[in-house]
């Protein structure tokens, strides 16, 4: 339990190092009306820790009727988020919530009858929860100009350097273990591990990029119907996009915001800010598509000598030396060959999530756990699944089996693409 409690501490820590990021009027305020304040996260984690933990698994009494209330995403509207307690307030109630949890955590044991106490499950399912809430609170603050956040210690600007060259990676037809395997935690919508299989395909060895975006641009890609599917064009006819989020025109070039600056786009980044129809469409005009989910975690999980990895580059967790996470860069970096995987393919844990052309379903013999609402709910045919994790996610969430969602038409998380064949 050791290390453990250590991680939600420091995931605690690292929360709060987020929110320093800017003062009470930027934290308070609706940034965006899909997504809630930035001081309602900070209390929803508390909230949802304590239910869990202490109410679930404890048989303890709730610590606050009022915060079970105002951070409960199903009960509390989105629109009624900004009337929340102060945050010195907020901060004292994590405090008090994390003292308890701790001594109920100590009861978890290999073998305990309450699956929510056996291997830790419920405290590693608040770690994971907690750093998901990270992710979001990070493209909440991209959301805010640069000039009005402070720079955190060790920031420095992103640097270009080469550009792949477009390689397609070969990956031949069999069978793989698909899911999340040998894992003491997982989402319910990761298992169970199946046996699955594909046939020949081809693979980018990296994902887009800036500059393979604004040649997509300028070759017309935004206004030919022809790219997009019926739904896409669509919706960009509707929403007016011309550039990936976050791009601008300035004295005829192009500019990109990001945490801190804005810069032209640069060799070697991976294009972050698309939607999947945006992605769909750009890998229709580079003469590919868009990989199905399969396809991805077999390209990143797969070896043919010892079976799957549970991260592309093996099974021990990123300390971030294999990829481009933990948020410690503040956005997309050099594309590297650092985490390859077994199939030869760079950077497909980290960067930035890539978009596939997969409903988010259920996998077969699929179990809701520990909710109905964790996953089940969404799966409605709506959501497009997103692989790999961004700069952003913290690390454990980069295993191979993980699974992200969104609607296709969403773009405010760091998300981008790589093209199939």
């Amino acid at each position: 339990m050791t290390d453990l409690v250590a991680r939600l501490a420091r995931a605690r820590a690292e929360t709060l190092a987020l929110i320093s990021l800017v003062e009470d009027a930027d934290l308070n305020r609706s940034l965006n009306p899909e997504f809630s304040p930035l001081r309602w996260h900070l209390g929803h984690v508390a909230a949802f820790e304590a239910h869990w933990v202490l109410v679930r698994a404890g048989g303890e009494s709730s610590l606050s009727d009022e915060y079970d209330y105002l951070f409960d995403p199903t009960r509390n509207p989105k629109a009624a988020r900004v009337d929340l307690p102060p945050r010195s307030e907020l901060l004292a109630y994590g405090e008090r919530v994390r003292g308890r949890v701790v001594e109920v955590l100590a009861r978890s044991t290999p073998d305990h009858p309450d699956p929510l106490l056996r291997d830790e499950y419920v405290g590693e399912m608040v770690y994971e929860h907690e750093c998901q809430h990270q992710e979001i609170l990070t493209f909440l603050l991209q959301m805010i100009p640069p000039g009005r956040k402070r720079r955190p210690d060790g920031w420095s600007p992103a640097v270009g350097g080469v550009e792949p060259s477009g390689e397609m990676v070969d990956l031949g037809r069999g069978k793989f273990l698909l899911g999340a395997h040998g894992h003491a935690f997982a989402y319910d919508n990761e298992r169970p591990e199946f046996i699955s299989r594909v046939d020949d395909f081809r693979l980018s060895r990296s994902p887009a990029t800036e500059l393979q975006l604004a040649e997509f641009i300028e070759a017309g890609g935004y206004v030919d119907e022809s790219l997009w599917s019926a739904e896409g064009r669509r919706w960009a006819r509707e929403s007016g996009v011309v550039a990936p989020r976050d791009w601008s025109r300035v004295d005829g070039g192009w500019q990109v915001r990001t945490m801190f600056e804005d810069r032209a786009p640069l060799p070697g980044m991976p294009v972050v800010g698309l939607a999947q129809h945006e992605a769909a469409a750009f890998a229709r005009w580079s003469g590919g598509r868009l990989p199905t989910e399969v396809e991805w975690e077999r390209a990143a999980a797969w070896d043919d000598a010892v079976g799957p990895r549970r991260y592309p580059w093996g099974d021990a967790p990123p300390d971030p030396a294999p990829a481009n996470v933990d948020g410690l860069a503040w956005g997309v970096r050099q594309i590297s060959a650092r985490g390859r995987s077994a199939t030869g393919l760079d950077d497909l844990a980290g960067q930035v999530w890539e978009w596939t052309s997969s409903s988010f379903d259920a996998y077969r013999g699929f179990e809701a756990f520990p909710y109905e609402g964790c996953s089940k709910d969404w799966f409605d045919g709506q959501h497009r699944v997103l692989k790999g994790g961004s700069w952003a996610t913290r690390g454990r969430l980069c295993r191979a089996s993980f699974r992200n969602w969104y609607h296709p038409h969403v773009r405010e998380m760091f998300a981008g693409c790589r093209v199939a064949r």
